[in-house]
């Protein structure tokens, strides 16, 4: 079970909290980022989301 012990947390703290206490907190930060991903994906499209391998290559 897991309770929130904060008001005024948002979404995504919520979700963090959450998935840290369920998942632990390794796992809970490839789940955001896995989620992070998928929301840039639906927002600008696959081909701006695609990673370089590398760094920043300017």
């Amino acid at each position: 079970m897991w309770v929130q012990k904060r008001v005024g947390m948002g979404v995504v703290e919520v979700l963090e909290e959450f998935l840290g206490k369920v998942k632990g907190s390794e796992r809970a930060k490839e789940l955001m980022n896995e989620w992070s991903k998928e929301m840039r994906e639906r927002l600008w499209g696959k081909a701006a989301v695609v990673e370089q391998k590398g760094g920043d290559r300017r």
